[in-house]
């Protein structure tokens, strides 16, 4: 009879137990913040006369591995694909292939290995081994940025030692490295030597300048590695590619057709050979290689267009989008609007006035007109303005005004006809213009110390108008822009080595490097009633 009742008074205080340890939230711990890392590597890491055809990593906790034939990289690269696999607490790489004798490699990790529970990423680690006898332990470093400043991370960056122009397309680099998110790199463990230095994005990771479509940055010269010290900066570009096509002629809404070339093009031809009557008008983006075409003919199905420029022509179909009432496509209505910044005006700045679309002709018997109180002004100096960064039209609109006044600007109906001949309504618009105390007004000093290149600066607002463009002359610019608008503004100055006027990229087959871009890397922050100086000094390349 004993032992049922011991057997009961065991099992209710089990049940008592559990009931209470139900009750009570866990109070958990600290978030782990630690990246896993490596207590043991087989064959050890530095290892000499390495042999092997495995590399395992054993961690100090469980893992998980995130795209590792992506992530992980030797340097130099190996011939063929290595097998990775993940066992327990063990890491394994496997299928090395057959490896260079008395070569030092590499092998970085990038973002493959990160712990099970939280995720953190094991970063900068990194295991080297040599088939020779000791461990080149010569490095360099550099940065990567683009043509306009920015960084970009998982950069391709390569060592040659054939120093041919066509070994990056010939043949895997010796040493390969890849940029951080700040376009940093270094490349390590490297034999003494004399190399090419070339930066890629590599699109499609087969460690080979494919040319078209992968941007590319070089060192003007090779370089000798016989130290830890060197340090190298180099400037991504995309070149425009060795013959100009067609890339894509669409048509999104009724009468205009959108052009994409391969390269910026300078002086485009378009015929329409479907109709030898039809007009067009063209209007180019702020980098060339966009075109919008603007046509007449609102009902062809489709059209066939010679498009022709300097060493280049070719035809192309279109399908036409035309306009159908009972699918609620319709070409878009012609508006006229004034860019009025919150219904205030400079006095001493045109008004600046802007179309949906591009403008046929206007209608000198009619006048835009101006009132300021009971007195009328008649406006009669009109003057197009093209801003190829946004693809709009604008008419500047040059009138006598006075400060802190209010006016009313009155656009008669009939006034402007477009491409497609319409003409505009009637708008009325009222503003008033701004004191001289809520302007302000800046000083440009740009100082050009460098005598064997042409240089041009661009002025432009937060919204991306451009303000100013000048070619600047060797010695002291003195620019000065008054009555401006409080705002952020945005200088920069491009060399034009071709004298052009225009930036053009690089072309590494013919060791050309990209126009220098340098923009000021200051605030220019404008405020009210305020004077700021700003100074620029252009010593010469970087």
């Amino acid at each position: 009879m004993l032992k049922p009742f011991a057997f009961l008074l065991c099992s209710v205080a089990i049940i008592f137990i559990t009931s209470c340890a139900n009750q009570v939230s866990p109070t958990g711990g600290e978030k782990d913040e630690r990246p896993p890392h490596v207590v043991k590597s087989n064959p050890r890491n530095l290892t000499v006369n390495f042999s092997s055809d495995r590399i395992n990593l054993t961690f100090d906790e469980y893992t998980q591995l995130a795209d590792p034939a992506a992530q992980i990289f030797f340097s130099p690269a190996l011939d063929g694909k290595p097998q990775y696999r993940l066992h327990g607490k063990t890491f394994s790489i496997t299928h090395l292939g057959i490896l260079n004798p008395n070569t030092t490699y590499s092998v970085s990790f990038g973002n493959a290995i990160k712990d099970l529970t939280e995720g953190n990423i094991m970063l900068n680690y990194q295991y080297v081994f040599s088939t020779g006898s000791y461990i080149d332990s010569f490095k360099i470093k550099g940065n990567v940025k683009d043509v306009n400043g920015k960084s970009s991370e998982n950069l391709l960056v390569m060592l040659y030692s054939d120093l041919s122009d066509s070994a990056v397309a010939k043949h895997r680099p010796n040493y390969n490295a890849r940029t951080d998110k700040d376009g940093n790199f270094a490349v390590d463990h490297v034999k003494t030597g004399i190399y090419k230095l070339v930066a890629l994005n590599d699109l499609n990771f087969n460690l080979l300048y494919d040319g078209a479509g992968e941007a590319i940055a070089f060192f003007d010269s090779s370089i000798t590695i016989s130290d830890t010290t060197g340090f190298y900066k180099l400037t991504m570009f995309k070149p425009y590619g060795e013959k100009q096509k067609v890339i894509s002629a669409e048509s999104h809404q009724p009468g205009r057709i959108l052009f994409s070339f391969f390269q910026p093009t300078q002086d485009i031809h378009v015929s329409n050979m479907s109709d030898k009557n039809a007009t067009g008008f063209l209007e180019y983006s702020f980098a060339r290689d966009t075109v919008t075409y603007w046509l007449n003919d609102l009902i062809s199905d489709s059209i066939m267009l010679a498009v022709s420029d300097k060493n280049f022509s070719d035809t192309v179909m279109v399908r036409m989008k035309k306009a159908n009432t009972s699918l609620h496509v319709s070409l878009p209505l012609f508006s006229v609007k004034t860019i009025i910044n919150n219904f205030q005006q400079v006095a001493s700045q045109p008004i600046v006035i802007q179309f949906s679309s591009p403008i046929a002709a206007i209608n000198e018997n009619k006048k835009i007109e101006l009132l300021k109180d009971s007195l009328k002004q008649t406006v009669n100096r009109l003057e197009m303005v093209t801003d190829t960064i946004s693809n709009k039209r604008f008419i500047a609109m040059h009138a006598i005004m006075e400060e802190k006044k209010k006016y009313t600007l009155i656009i008669p109906d009939s006034l402007f006809s477009d491409v497609y001949g319409r003409f505009n309504d009637s708008s009325l618009v009222s503003f008033s213009t701004l004191e001289k105390s809520e302007l302000g007004n800046l000083n440009l000093k740009i100082a050009v110390a460098d005598s064997s290149n042409l240089y041009f600066y661009e002025f432009r607002n937060k919204a991306g108008d451009l303000l100013g463009k000048h070619t600047l002359k060797t010695g002291t610019n003195n620019l000065v822009f008054t009555s401006m608008a409080p705002g952020n503004y945005y200088l920069r100055v491009i060399q034009d080595a071709n004298r052009n006027n225009h930036w053009d990229t690089g072309d590494y087959w013919k060791h050309l490097q990209p126009e220098e871009i340098i923009n000021y890397n200051g605030d220019i922050s404008l405020r009210a009633n305020w004077d700021i100086d700003i100074q620029m000094n252009i010593s010469g390349l970087k």
